[in-house]
């Protein structure tokens, strides 16, 4: 990762089906005292003590909290069409790959890790009831849940920062 501006990296892996911890490794040099700079402290744990945006591993919260309020199935048929959710600040947000697919499935926008079919999911489901899965899988929010409500659709989408370790272990 040398010359691509990354200064620690973290891992944690878990057995999914009895949340037993194999590896955990929160410091990309725990005992590297020699490599402290501004841009990285060895003993700094970035995995259970790091808040981060959560980015694309955010949406599987958005449509489980759709699909259990009932308001979303997996068959259900979302737009994949650049739409400008917020005028105000030019927001717009699109794939890497920049195209429009038009009508796709709900299962097919989350396999595919599709932006804008999760915003419209979660228009449909609501702040609230993401925060509420959230909790419930015990993901914590920097701020704490006001934080996340009061940053509206574009903190419910993943600008609100949670633990790495908290997703992880959802």
């Amino acid at each position: 990762l040398r010359g691509k501006n990354v200064h620690n990296a973290a891992l944690v892996a878990l057995d999914y089906r009895t949340g037993e911890v194999l590896a955990y490794v929160g410091s990309a040099g725990y005992d590297r005292n020699d490599l402290a700079s501004k841009k990285f402290e060895p003993k700094y744990d970035a995995a259970g003590d790091g808040y981060r945006q959560p980015g694309s591993a955010w949406k599987p919260i958005v449509y489980a909290s759709a699909f259990e309020e009932r308001r979303l199935t997996p068959g259900s048929l979302l737009l994949d069409i650049t739409t400008e959710f917020n005028p105000r600040h030019d927001w717009a947000p699109r794939d890497a790959d920049q195209r429009d697919r038009g009508p796709v499935l709900a299962r097919t926008a989350l396999q595919q890790s599709l932006n804008t079919p999760a915003i419209r999911a979660l228009e449909r489901v609501g702040n609230e009831a993401v925060a509420d899965r959230a909790e419930a899988l015990g993901i914590n929010f920097l701020g704490g849940r006001e934080a996340f409500l009061q940053a509206g659709l574009a903190g419910a989408i993943g600008t609100v920062e949670v633990r790495p370790l908290d997703l992880t272990s959802a």
